[in-house]
């Protein structure tokens, strides 16, 4: 899958509440870039699974701004 396209259905996944799905994508995609990493932190966060989205924060080579406010919000 392009990762574009993983990273949408990331997103449509955890708005919709399929937060098991969104997190056996994640884990399925090859790689992922700072955007993918964004959007599964923010989907564990807006799900209040604050444990698994600090982890995955921990963990990221790098960080930018939106995934620091995702964080602090």
């Amino acid at each position: 899958r392009d990762m574009i396209v993983s990273t949408a259905m990331l997103s449509g996944y955890a708005r919709n509440g399929c937060l098991d799905r969104a997190g056996s994508l994640f884990d399925e995609m090859e790689s992922w870039d700072v955007v993918a990493i964004t959007t599964m932190i923010t989907a564990y966060a807006n799900h209040g699974v604050l444990g698994e989205a600090w982890d995955l924060f921990r963990r990221m080579p790098q960080r930018d701004r939106v995934t620091w406010n995702t964080m602090i919000a």
